[in-house]
């Protein structure tokens, strides 16, 4: 007897030691299991954090930046939803969803009532944009119907700023986001944060230099190239000249009745005056061409690319014309004209301040007779000119006194020579000089 109980106490021993190693077995499993799904979240969250570093480093734009984050973060963490919101004029209550990537983004953007334009919505971000501390919710429904969400700031540009913005990770898993992952979340918001600031820096920093820029090589006044760029431009231009065999004209210009403008009506019409003057000046000329504001009432004016020495013509009577429009300042209508000098590309030299000082002599000699003119440097030019305005009236006159003439030329058939047709050409019947070549007045007809 005692041996059978002997016997079934070692049967029972046996089967509990069997149960017990199944048991420590399957244990061991359940922590291997357990440490390799660690391990595998650790590396996806390494591989995560390393994307999202390096897609930062390549983005060339606060936008790009967002939209890279949120598109690693998403594919790479495995996250149901990522978006960056960030706060419209430094408030707290209204966001603008810059960026949202995963599942079901479509659903996202309705359900938040317009998030996308940027409007007061409710929520886990609000919250964090509150106090600037992250937010976890886990188990429930909490924002969209998923069950946990991380909201994250990222941090203003000063120590004691608020968040400019937030970075919300949803995901349909109950249990998301242990310590490690929100550690390694919060370390890419800081990147993030940290990409925003220095790209807003560079951005203003850029902005800052091209205003410095602008403001060396530009007259504040009226906003016209100064006399650096002029120069600078000037230069350009007669290299460009010997190189094609174009030509170059320097204008200079200034306002016959500025004193007087001055004197009556006070420092400001004359900043009017001067406003008045570069709007005119631009409207005449083309893109390639460049007028400066030197000093006072003084201009200056390249006109480049010419074909020839009389093709200045035309644009200084335009010049002349386009100045002596009335100026309405206040209740008084202010009228002025101006005083031109041309200065041709060879006329004493091909350097900048040689062309500039001659048109300036030209200048003094059209204000000597009465202003409202343009002179030249050589004789010859200002003949030219007062030919060309005399033949200009007289055409003029010709259109009002019927002195066109249209003259028919026949075209005939090389085949056999018969008449196939007949061009219309139109003549000017001169009361004086008889008919005029067409070379002499279309030019003119032209303008």
């Amino acid at each position: 007897m005692e041996n059978y109980i002997l016997l079934g106490l070692l049967a029972a021993c046996a089967a509990a030691a069997t149960v017990w190693g199944v048991l420590a077995r399957e244990d061991e499993h359940q922590r291997a299991s357990a440490q390799a799904d660690e391990l595998l979240r650790a590396n996806q969250a390494l591989r995560m954090a390393s994307s999202c570093r390096a897609a930062l480093l390549h983005a060339s734009s606060a936008e790009e930046m967002m939209a890279a984050m949120c598109r690693v973060i998403s594919a790479e963490g495995a996250y149901s939803l990522v978006w960056t919101g960030l706060s419209m004029a430094g408030s707290s209550k209204d966001l603008l969803a810059s960026e949202i990537q995963g599942t079901p983004a479509g659903r996202f953007a309705a359900a938040a009532g317009g998030l996308q334009r940027g409007c007061a919505c409710e929520g886990i971000a609000l919250d964090v944009m509150g106090d600037g501390q992250l937010r976890l919710r886990h188990g429930t429904p909490a924002e969209y119907g998923y069950p946990s969400v991380l909201a994250l700031p990222l941090d203003g540009t000063g120590e004691d700023a608020s968040p400019t913005g937030v970075l919300c990770v949803y995901s349909i898993d109950p249990c998301a986001f242990d310590a490690d992952e929100v550690q390694v979340l919060q370390e890419l918001a800081a990147d993030l944060a940290l990409g925003l600031r220095n790209m807003h820096e560079a951005r203003r920093r850029r902005a800052a230099e091209q205003a410095s820029a602008s403001h060396a090589h530009h007259d504040p006044a009226t906003g016209l190239a100064n006399r650096a760029l002029f120069n600078d431009r000037l230069r350009q231009a007669l290299v460009a000249a010997e190189r094609t065999g174009r030509k170059v004209a320097v204008l200079a210009l200034t306002m016959d009745r500025y004193r007087g403008v001055k004197a009556s009506l006070g420092p400001e019409a004359c900043s009017a005056l001067l406003m008045h003057a570069a709007s005119a000046m631009k409207s005449c000329l083309r893109e390639g061409d460049t007028v400066a504001h030197l000093l006072g009432n003084e201009f200056a004016v390249i006109l480049s690319d010419m074909a020839n020495d009389d093709d200045v013509l035309p644009v200084a009577g335009k010049l002349l014309e386009a100045i002596k429009a009335p100026m309405r300042w206040k209740d008084n209508i202010v009228n002025t004209t101006a005083s031109i000098g041309v200065a041709l590309m060879g006329e004493g030299g091909a350097e900048p301040s040689v062309m500039l000082r001659s048109a300036n002599s030209a200048m003094a000699h059209a204000v000597g007779h009465g202003g409202n003119r343009f002179r030249f440097v050589a004789q010859e030019m200002n003949e030219r000119a007062s030919r060309m305005f005399a033949l200009e009236a007289e055409l003029r006159s010709a259109l009002v006194h019927n002195e066109m003439v249209v003259h028919y030329q026949p075209r005939a058939a090389l085949s056999d020579g018969s008449l196939a047709a007949a061009e219309a050409l139109v003549r000017w019947q001169h009361p004086v000089r008889g008919l005029v070549p067409p070379a002499e007045f279309l030019p003119l007809a032209r303008r």
